[in-house]
């Protein structure tokens, strides 16, 4: 008999979860949950497997975190394996009413629930070269914008301005694609973190800053 290692394995190996949203600020398509599991309820069904998914709420001090459990049960057997994913619940929530907020949570949630059982790589290693390219991008542009706050003729400083932000917004565009972060999940850090409602609205400092820690934002919702 095939055990529940073998069948996941047969999963992993033949999943293929395309990336059929698009990220239109961001210009590149991104998976969602959604996405994973129409490309996986044939397979699983194929091994004789069922994937039950699951929330429940975590509370760390005054944050609350949403945690889902994507669990993998063997029909044959009843013996499972599962994997679980945290996702923090922005302080502010404006443009969302309560029960959006913690659907938005739940659903980043679940897909990285099944990421880590699927074998689904969505993110970028700090260490990697495409993260390293995108960090001295980001400080690249924020020196270009302390350059332009500098004394000068008014139309130069204007002109370096100009410059400047397209390149953060473009430093942004590189950090959210290489660490597979969509657009509502860069606005709601935007909200929390310099209470903004969207990029567009933040100063180009802000841009510089979030497009420098965008990767530490996100690494401390996963605790």
């Amino acid at each position: 008999m095939t055990t529940l290692y073998e069948k996941l394995g047969g999963v992993q190996a033949a999943l293929k979860a395309p990336k059929g949203q698009r990220n239109t600020f961001a210009n590149y398509n991104y998976r969602s949950a959604e996405d994973i599991l129409e490309a996986v309820k044939p397979l699983l069904a194929q091994q004789h497997l069922v994937l039950v998914l699951s929330d429940s709420i975590e509370q760390e001090g005054e944050r609350c975190y949403v945690k889902a459990t994507a669990r993998l049960i063997d029909t044959e057997t009843g013996e499972f394996v599962e994997n679980s994913a945290l996702a923090r619940e922005p302080l502010t929530k404006r443009g969302m009413d309560e029960p959006q907020v913690t659907g938005t949570c739940s659903s980043y949630a679940r897909k990285y629930a099944m990421n880590g059982l699927f074998a689904i790589d969505d993110a970028k290693d700090p260490d990697t070269d495409e993260y390293q390219q995108q960090s001295a991008a980001a400080k690249k542009a924020g020196g270009r914008r302390k350059k332009a706050s500098a004394p000068a003729a008014a139309d130069t400083t204007d002109a370096q301005a100009a410059a400047a932000r397209p390149a953060l917004i473009q430093a942004i565009t590189t950090a959210m694609k290489n660490l597979g972060v969509d657009a509502p999940r860069v606005s709601a850090i935007a909200q929390e973190k310099y209470g903004k409602a969207s990029t567009r609205t933040m100063t180009d400092e802000e841009l510089a800053d979030l497009a420098a820690h965008l990767a530490d934002y996100l690494a401390e919702e996963a605790f």
